[in-house]
């Protein structure tokens, strides 16, 4: 009788360490850290008019766009992803419009809007389906239109946090490559070059479609939470000589600053683009296709 309790108390003990290791194996799949935004692709052929890229990881269902330049400024083609690792995304090119391009970038979007519909001013869509942002940096990699080139171009690197605006092993999360000018177009940001050691500047009028906000980068190609040297509100309709505060420990000695025209998409009043943790839900404004900017030098007699 001893026997049989001894053995009825081992089976009870087995079945309470079988369930405690269920319920540990649930709770780590729950607790799973989620899959980080990037991208990887290899430089490649464009006769056949249809790129691949070799993987594309996304938190969540969205996109993956082709440009021609690391100013994200003209779509090339696109192709949708799902949340999680997406293998071997067949990308078609418009290769008319690629043309001789040396290099192509890819870059993450998600899928905000309409489900299923790519909207980022492609065709005349809206621009609803905006960038991923991780670290403070787009997530894109850039590939050569050329198999034969050994080596594929790669982003610059990362802020000290990045986004890729980003990039690793093929792709990572890094800053785009800079280019000494933006490539806006006219715009209705009118900032005259000046004097910054006094911690404020002047932009001589923003002319804004919305209520917004004035936003002061180091890099026009990584706008990002990280590059923010200063910003200021602006109302819908002209603003003149619209003050903005300057971090100038950040600026340090760059020649060049750029002023940016944002929407006040998130909570009114409360600037959203990556500044001091906050999300980034106050997008850059766009014209015809391009960020609404305009350069301007750091000393006033430039």
């Amino acid at each position: 009788m001893k026997a049989q309790k001894s053995s009825i108390g081992v089976w009870k003990t087995l079945i309470v360490a079988v369930a405690v290791l269920a319920v540990v194996g649930v709770a780590g799949v729950v607790q799973a850290a989620p899959l980080p935004n990037q991208i990887t692709a290899h430089n490649q052929d464009l006769t056949s008019g249809v790129i691949m890229l070799d993987s594309v990881t996304a938190a969540q269902d969205g996109w993956v766009a082709v440009y021609m330049n690391p100013n994200f400024t003209e779509i090339v083609g696109y192709a949708p992803v799902k949340a999680g690792t997406n293998k071997d995304v067949k990308v078609t090119i418009d290769t008319a419009k690629v043309g001789d391009a040396p290099t192509l970038w890819a870059r993450l979007h998600v899928d905000n809007d309409v489900v299923g519909l790519f909207e980022w001013g492609y065709h005349g869509k809206p621009y609803n389906d905006t960038p991923v942002v991780q670290n403070g940096q787009f997530v894109v990699t850039g590939f050569a239109t050329a198999a034969d080139i050994s080596t594929a171009p790669s982003a610059a690197p990362a802020a000290p946090v990045a986004p890729v605006v980003s990039k690793p092993a093929a792709v990572v999360t890094t800053k785009a490559v800079v280019s000494t000018k933006p490539t806006a177009t006219t715009s209705p940001i009118t900032i005259k070059n000046q004097d910054i050691t006094s911690g404020v500047i002047v932009a001589n009028s923003v002319t804004a479609p919305q209520d917004g906000w004035v936003v002061v980068y180091k890099d026009p190609n990584n706008l990002t939470g990280g590059q923010i040297v200063g910003y200021a509100p602006v109302h819908m309709g002209a603003n003149s000589n619209v003050k903005i505060t300057l971090d100038t420990a950040k600026v340090g000695d760059a020649p060049t600053l750029w002023a940016v025209l944002q929407a006040d998409s998130g909570v009114p009043g409360l600037f959203e683009w990556g500044w001091k943790g906050q999300p980034y839900n106050d997008q850059p404004i766009v014209e015809n296709g391009h960020n609404v900017i305009a350069a301007f030098g750091t000393a006033a007699d430039q």
